[in-house]
Order: C-alpha cells, then structure tokens, then sequence
C-alpha cells in the first residue's frame, strides 16, 4: 500500500494571490520531501478545462523529509567571523572573549532550538 500525501494551492481565475501562499505551498511540500524534480500538477476545473482550478504536488510513501534547515542573516556570519578570527589571533588567550562566546552560543541554542527562527538573532 503507498501513501500519497498531497499539498493543495486553490487558483482563482482572473485573480491574484499573495506570493507567500504559493511559497508557504513550496516550502511545506519540500519538507515533507518534494524535490527539484517533484511534478507540480496544474488541475483543471471541471467546469472549463483552460482555467486551473488548483496545483497539486503528490508525494508518495518513499519521499524523505528534508532536513530542517535555520536561515542566519549574513551580519550574524560576520560578527561570527570576526570573532571566531580574534579567537585564532589571539595565541590561545580567549578570555577576552568570554562575553562574545557566551552570546554567541547562547542565540545559536535559540536557533536551534526553534525559539528564535524568523527573528533577528542579535548579540
């Protein structure tokens, strides 16, 4: 027996949508699995066959979830960076850095831990 389990994105005709409910759409059916190569199907309504009443992206049983993924804005990479960089310049003597560090792991537990995604990590 395969389980197929379907994400849905209703088409209304001669109307627009906003695009964060077709990327919310892409974004749920790649973590459940969907690829670069997953089909979108375009179904057309019943009513006329030229308008597409919905997409349909199917994933059967054998589809692997994606790996969750945390977006970081490049100024969190910087600071990082040029911390991490101190840190190797610093011939072994971190202390100075304690304040740094301890931020620093603190918001990336933030991260990974679910409570700051979406937010501006800061530190």
């Amino acid at each position: 027996m395969t389980f197929i389990q379907a994400f849905r994105y209703e088409v209304t005709a001669d109307q627009s949508s906003p695009f964060s409910e077709l990327a919310a759409l892409v974004d749920c059916a790649r973590e459940a699995g969907a690829s670069a190569d997953t089909p979108v199907r375009a179904v057309p309504s019943m009513q006329d066959t030229d308008i597409v009443d919905h997409l349909l992206v199917e994933l059967d049983s054998t589809a692997v979830p994606a790996p969750k993924k945390v977006a970081v804005s490049l100024a969190v990479v910087q600071e990082l960076r040029t911390l991490l960089g101190d840190m190797r310049e610093s011939d072994g003597d971190i202390r100075d850095f304690k304040a740094g560090l301890q931020a620093c792991h603190e918001a990336l537990v933030e991260l990974a831990d679910g409570e700051d995604i979406g937010n501006e990590i800061t530190w």
